[in-house]
């Protein structure tokens, strides 16, 4: 048999699972070293390893390829590769066999990832039902834990919620009560806070909702993450992180494979947001330039593949195009270099006798070996090459089967039917038992072959399950089914071969093999006369049938079909109650673009173009309403007419539509569109029929033609209907000229007269609302303006310029309305109000709505109205003219938004974000702007309150009215209870005390600060006729009043001192000598005292007399002793008096009976001895010195206590 001479080596990988086989050492070893690098696979890798140079933007690939192809093989070897150091051990044979094919390629790969610093890797695998983003999430937060690197740098919302949980934990007792009473009442899978958190944990996007709900319901406040969760901005802040820690990485790489898996378990819903968020995150990737981030996705297909037919045209163009931008595509294919592969399963016993006879016999047979070269199986290969590793290195297959065998595994691979798995297990059909089954030689000492058409009992299934190839096995089934005798081993070896040939050639169609009787004998060996004669009588049967080109193929489906009849039921299938619905959704016409408008205007304006029947005319309110609520520039509208009744009524409609942004184009004369039309869709469902998908049949070429002929009719109808010179134009109850003219002529005529006053943008993203947005930069722009307490706006003048300062520049310059100046390495720029051109109507227009229509303005109005003629202005200019309107006007308004549609008003900064908020989201129930004129002195009267009250805080981002209100409530409001209850304040701040009781979070804050506060400091006359000696007088007033309240604490803690000075004889005035003195009458007291258990007010000044620090006076005897013996902390004393008269007697009390038992039970004092003369004189000496070192007296103290410990020892 021969499996005495042939060994399969096994081992084969069949299945790779990144996630997994990535981390298990050995598993991971091992199929890095059976990996062949075949040249799809070197291209791919030589392309990704280029991607890794600082400045390539190649960083994003795909890798597609069929089952078989070793994709996800490619995906553990490309995991590894950005992980390891390429000398590693583990690399040794994957070099060793690229550098056999292509040396500079492989040096290229090797130096590249030749160091130590590896990238932090993310498996992802299959689908992730919250999408791209969550996915991305996750995979990076278990990536941080395998790599042992802290999970904190992962900064997002979620982890922001689940830091305020435990913040709650620690610090809100209360608020976990309340959210363990709101768990319980909720209905769904979280039922605790630990369930909470952990669906926090894993970026639930319902748990990290139903927080914030929590949130607002605790707190009244919406919940403010510290971190946002843009995977676009995490993984490059996260990689910055990574690149600059010790030990370093390179950056970041994602392998995500089988994302096909992920597109197919998507929603189509969902899908229109997948690509958005994919393209940006992508396009991130593309420009991470030394922040290295890398992104691979591994499918079968291309993206678009998975997702037509579940989504419009217009979303699938969106992946289409993702796909051509952003891509590298590399396709692995089995088939390369897999003649060599094959000859590597396959294991001679070279030393025995048998392979010697077999090695002979190949050789002698010359003649077979012409024949292949002649066939042109391997165009650029010698014939020692093909003898080699085709006839013999293959062998026992046959040279035509080791041809077929990966080419058929390329087209129909699947997961247990692939070229690899044909060599291993006892399947049938497989080599394995084939070897098992087989001799060496026949009867006649001849070699026997595994010849190609035993191929079909392996794959058959595979065929039969892949779409592409079903209908292979259909006439298959169908032709062995006419046959006369369908036991004849020639007659099914021949079926099966025609079966091998169709299958590989619906991938590989240019393939020389074809199924020509010459061909057949080749390919089963057989001599070629019998194949002849079987094939003439198959055809002669009607079993097979002979093509032009010499070869056979199945006949079914040649005689089984009747055109006519199939098209006909086809039509009468279709539903057509609405036809002009499918001819705007299968063949929409092309927009409109006004190009000169563009030129001028920078605006991209076009005519949405739609077609129409004559009885829509009838309807023009929904085109209407389309330009007014979707903020089209115009439409045109294509009639579709049968007749010349119809092209009158047309008309007639058409003269009585008086809208200056509707067209109506009319053709001249009557189209059969709708019939052809119903023509083409009958023959598209035809395709669909088995009968006519083999390009090969006669009901194909009859359907082809059809086909064909129709389609010429409808593109040429199609573009009859929308040319210029067929069409009569209609647009505001008149007729449009169109003599000379081109479509865009008119696009050109409608804008330039509808959208006359549009100021020229010179920024297209910012001009263009189909444009990518850069929102992100447009609100730090806004606030930029804002921020009126900056006279400029300064950018740096060199090196990369930020997109702030492009859009600043591209948008205000062509207004006129930049003064710049360049000052060291800095730009500044002074806004200046527009004086002319269609900037100053739109200011003025402004103007009007904000300023002249009363203390509500209606901005809704506004916003709609810039937006629409003859304005036509996008939202995101109209965010920034509006942010520098009010850089000018600013003191004028107060804007308060609420939450919901029943919460208090709240009032808001004049930053990017409520301008945004203004424009693109305006809701009048929760957004409100107020007016109000501005006083002459009214900025310099709230400066000085700023200066005077608060100078250590930021001038507000409120509006200055609103921003200085709230810090004069929140100043007075945390005056302590002593100052605002104080009796002894003078007569003018005890005035100001009582008149600002009302002063709350509610208060009208204009009212407070420009009418009460002027009046409480007695000045009557009315704010609007101050002159400047009234508000220099004023601040004098006012300025008395702030430092008498905030000194007044201070006043106290001096009355407090005043007392300890009395009860302990204190010299000094300071703290510190009052404590030194305390310090010092505790320490005279006998041992016996201080361990005595007095009780009350004599225990607390006994345990506060022991004093440890010397800067402890204030907060034992200022807060912590009042409190305790009952009169509270100093600052909460509403009766300063009688406060500091019982605290007085307490401390006189409390130290009488102290030193009372002090007397009682101690010794009697010791008498020290006179000092000498010489020791006196030394003392005197010693005092003199010290009062000339000129040291303070804690110094001193401390000086001569470390002099006495030195002599005691």
């Amino acid at each position: 048999m021969l499996n005495k001479l042939i060994k399969i080596k096994g081992g084969f990988v069949r299945a790779v699972k990144i996630t997994d086989d990535f981390f298990d050492e050995e598993l991971n070893t091992r199929k890095l070293e059976s990996y062949y690098v075949n040249p799809s696979a070197r291209d791919a890798f030589h392309s990704i390893s280029r991607g890794l140079h600082p400045t390539s933007r190649n960083r994003v690939h795909l890798i597609s390829g069929t089952y078989g192809s070793g994709k996800s093989h490619f995906g553990l070897v490309i995991a590894n590769y950005l992980t390891k150091n390429s000398s590693s051990k583990d690399f040794e044979m994957i070099f060793h066999r690229i550098r056999e094919k292509d040396s500079a390629k492989a040096d290229e790969i090797y130096r590249i990832r030749n160091i130590d610093r590896p990238y932090l890797i993310i498996l992802l695998e299959s689908g992730d039902s919250e999408g791209a983003e969550h996915a991305l999430l996750e995979g990076l937060k278990t990536a941080l834990i395998m790599d042992n690197i802290p999970e904190e740098i992962l900064r997002t919302s979620y982890q922001s919620a689940l830091n305020k949980i435990e913040e709650w934990e620690n610090k809100k007792p209360e608020f976990v009560n309340q959210m363990s009473k709101l768990l319980d009442k909720k209905e769904c899978n979280i039922s605790t806070i630990e369930d909470l958190k952990e669906h926090l944990k894993l970026f639930k996007k319902d748990a990290y909702s139903f927080f914030k709900d929590i949130h607002f319901e605790i707190t009244t406040n919406q919940f403010e993450p510290l971190y946002r969760e843009k995977v676009s901005q995490i993984y490059p802040q996260v990689s910055d992180f990574l690149i600059r820690r010790e030990p370093q990485y390179k950056g970041i790489a994602i392998i995500w494979d089988q994302f096909n898996e992920h597109l197919e378990s998507t929603r189509p819903g969902d899908l229109s947001k997948e690509v958005s968020f994919l393209r940006e995150f992508a396009e991130k990737v593309e420009r991470s330039g030394e922040n290295q981030m890398h992104l691979i996705f591994i499918s079968h297909n291309l993206p678009h593949t998975y997702v037509q037919g579940r989504i419009s045209k217009e979303a699938l163009d969106n992946w289409k195009t993702f796909e051509g931008r952003i891509f590298k595509e590399h396709t692995l294919t089995a088939v390369d270099e897999a003649e060599e592969l094959i000859g590597n399963a396959i294991t001679k016993l070279r030393e025995t006798e048998d392979w010697k006879r077999v090695e002979q016999q190949i050789e002698r047979d010359t003649g077979a070996l012409d024949k292949i070269i002649e066939l042109g199986l391997y165009p650029g290969k010698d014939r020692n090459w093909i003898m080699e590793t085709v006839c013999k290195g293959g062998f026992p297959l046959h040279p035509i089967t080791t041809y077929c065998l990966p080419r058929i595994s390329d087209v129909v691979g699947q997961e247990a039917r692939t070229m690899f798995t044909f060599f291993e297990g006892d399947k049938e059909g497989g080599l394995t038992k084939f070897i098992n089954e087989t001799p060496i030689f026949d009867a006649e000492n001849k070699l026997i072959f595994y010849t190609a058409e035993r191929l079909f009992d392996f794959f058959k299934d595979a065929i039969e399950h892949t779409p592409e190839t079903r209908h292979i096995i259909n006439k298959y089934n169908e032709a062995m089914s006419k046959v006369g005798d369908p036991q004849d081993v020639l007659t099914q070896r021949i079926m099966k071969a025609l079966v091998i040939i169709n299958t590989i050639k619906t991938k590989h169609p240019t393939i020389p093999l074809i199924a020509t009787p010459h061909n057949l004998s080749l390919l089963m060996g057989i001599e070629e006369h019998k194949i002849k004669s079987l094939l003439d009588s198959l055809k002669a049967s009607e079993v097979l049938w002979l093509k032009a080109t010499g070869e056979y193929d199945f006949s079914s489906g040649e005689l089984i079909s009747n055109f006519k009849d199939d098209f006909e039921k086809a039509k009468e299938s279709l539903p057509w109650d609405n036809p002009i619905l499918t001819l705007n959704s299968a063949y929409p016409p092309q927009d409109i673009i006004a190009r000169e408008y563009e030129k001028r205007y920078r605006v991209a304006r076009r005519l949405f173009a739609e077609y129409i029947n004559v009885e829509g005319l009838n309807n023009i309110n929904v085109y209407e309403n389309q330009i007014k609520n979707e903020y089209k520039d115009g439409i045109v509208l294509y009639v579709v007419v049968k007749s010349d009744s119809e092209i009158e009524e047309a008309k007639e409609k058409a003269v009585n539509i008086n809208n200056p942004q509707i067209v109506i184009a009319i053709p001249k004369h009557p189209l059969k569109i709708y019939d052809t039309l119903k023509n083409f869709k009958a023959l598209e469902k035809l395709k669909e029929k088995p009968a006519y998908t083999s390009e090969d049949t006669q009901p194909y070429h009859e359907w082809k033609d059809k086909y064909d002929n129709e389609k010429q009719k409808l593109d040429t109808e199609i573009d009859n209907l929308k040319s210029i010179i067929n069409l009569q134009w209609f647009s505001n109850g008149g007729g449009i000229e169109t003599t000379s003219k081109q479509e865009t002529d008119i696009a050109d005529n409608i804008m330039f007269k509808v959208f006359d006053k549009t100021p020229i943008v010179e920024h297209e993203k910012m001009a263009n609302r189909l444009m990518q947005d850069q929102r992100a930069d447009r609100k730090k722009l806004n606030t930029a303006i804002l921020d009126i307490k900056q006279k400029e706006i300064a950018y740096q003048a060199k090196g990369k310029t930020p997109a702030e300062k492009t859009i600043l520049e591209q948008t205000f310059n062509p207004q006129r309305m930049l003064k710049k100046r360049t000052s060291g390495n800095f730009d500044y720029y002074e806004f200046v109000e527009p004086t002319d051109g269609n900037i100053k109507e739109v200011w003025d227009m402004m103007k009007k709505s904000l300023l002249e229509s009363g203390a509500n303005p209606n901005f809704l109005k506004m916003v709609k109205e810039l937006q629409l003629p003859s304005y036509g202005l996008c939202s995101r200019v109209i965010e920034l003219f509006l942010s520098a309107f009010l850089r000018f006007y600013r003191n004028r308004f107060t804007i308060k938004t609420k939450k919901t549609k029943f919460a208090s008003w709240e009032r808001r900064d004049f930053i990017g974000e409520t301008i945004y908020e203004i424009v693109d989201n305006p809701d009048p129930e929760k957004l409100s702007i107020e007016y109000r004129q501005t006083l002459p002195l009214e900025e310099d009267f709230l400066t000085k309150i700023w200066e005077i009250t608060f100078p250590d805080k930021d001038w507000p981002t409120l509006s200055p009215i609103d921003g200085i209100g709230e810090l004069f409530v929140e100043w007075f409001q945390k005056l302590p209870k002593v100052t605002r209850s104080a009796v002894d304040l003078s007569p003018k701040a005890k005035i100001f005390v009582d008149g600002l009781k009302v002063a709350d979070k509610g208060v009208n804050l204009r009212e407070l600060l420009l009418e009460n506060l002027p009046s409480i400091l007695g000045f009557d006359k009315k704010f609007d006729q101050w002159d400047k000696g009234d508000l220099e007088n004023f601040g004098i007033s006012y300025n008395s009043v702030v430092e008498e309240l905030n000194n007044y604490p201070e006043y106290v803690a001096k009355e407090i001192r005043r007392i300890f000075k009395e009860i302990f004889n204190v010299k000094g005035d300071t703290e510190f000598d009052i404590t030194e003195k305390i310090k010092h009458w505790y320490n005279e007291l006998d041992p016996s005292v201080k361990q005595h258990k007095f009780t009350g007010n004599t225990f607390r000044l006994m345990k506060f007399s022991n004093i440890q620090r010397m800067d402890e006076f204030r907060q034992k005897f200022l807060f912590e002793l009042p409190k305790e013996v009952g009169l509270g902390e100093f600052t909460e004393w509403e009766n300063v008096k009688e406060s500091l008269k019982n605290y007085q007697e307490i401390l006189t009390r409390a130290k009488l009976e102290i030193e009372k038992f002090h007397k009682k039970v101690a010794k009697p004092p010791v008498k020290h001895p006179k000092l000498s003369k010489e020791a006196e004189s030394l003392k005197d000496s010693l005092k003199e010195k010290i009062r000339k070192a000129g040291i303070k007296k804690e110094e001193i103290v401390m000086l001569l206590e470390e002099l006495l410990e030195d002599y005691k020892k």
